[in-house]
């Protein structure tokens, strides 16, 4: 099982034609004392 990760922030939400959320495109952040800045190479998709 993979670790738990917490400070993430999404960056697209993918729905279908009906409204429902089908996929969430995310990144982790550094943050709060760097203003939650996303973290190159971390981005992935759920």
């Amino acid at each position: 099982m993979g670790a738990h990760v917490y400070a993430t922030s999404p960056t697209e939400i993918v729905g279908d034609a009906d409204g429902n959320v089908r996929a969430l495109h995310l990144v982790e952040v550094e943050g709060p004392q760097n203003d939650f800045k996303p973290i190159p190479g971390t981005e992935r998709f759920t």
